[in-house]
């Protein structure tokens, strides 16, 4: 119980004294979904860190399709440095949703964690709805680094990419 109880104070710690680096930028509603239907089938909110996303552009009603996503783990060298642990998700959800994971945490989604740590995931999508339809994802990437010599906080970054898709349900 007292490793419980240490484990959660910890935690607490953390997210009280981690600085919260997010790359997250959101685009205006209105100007979304037009851009998608009319420029582009699939929009990332900041291209740093994706390195490829494969999804078809239509699919059948009710079919689980797969989908592959690469993520960039390469760090600069000062981070490289001092990283002592990383953790990577990967959200998906077959609703547009703008705000990142913690939106798309509200509704019905699916959460991947790169357990292999190379950056790649392979998802899956169903739809229950005939029509044009956008989803959404999110990478949310944790960093852990060494703490700094003269104190004894943990460095914590976290940065989120977001991608939306669109796709035609047949």
């Amino acid at each position: 119980m007292d490793l419980i109880k240490s484990f959660c104070i910890a935690i607490i710690f953390l997210g009280l004294i981690s600085c919260n680096h997010s790359k997250e930028k959101l685009l205006e509603s209105n100007s979304l979904p037009n851009q998608l239907k009319n420029v582009l089938d699939t929009v990332a909110d900041d291209n740093y860190g994706l390195l490829n996303f494969e999804f078809p552009d239509t699919v059948k009603l009710g079919t689980e399709t797969r989908g592959t996503l690469q993520y960039d783990l390469t760090l600069n060298d000062s981070l490289s440095e001092k990283l002592q642990d990383r953790f990577t998700f990967l959200y998906v959800t077959k609703d547009y949703v703008e705000g990142g994971s913690k939106e798309i945490e509200k509704g019905i989604h699916t959460i991947y964690k790169d357990t292999i740590g190379d950056g790649n995931y392979i998802f899956e999508v169903a739809f229950e709805d005939i029509g044009e339809h956008i989803f959404s994802l999110a990478i949310e990437d944790h960093l852990i680094l060494e703490p700094d010599i003269d104190t004894v906080a943990i460095n914590y970054g976290r940065s989120e990419v977001l991608i939306w898709h669109r796709v035609i349900v047949k």
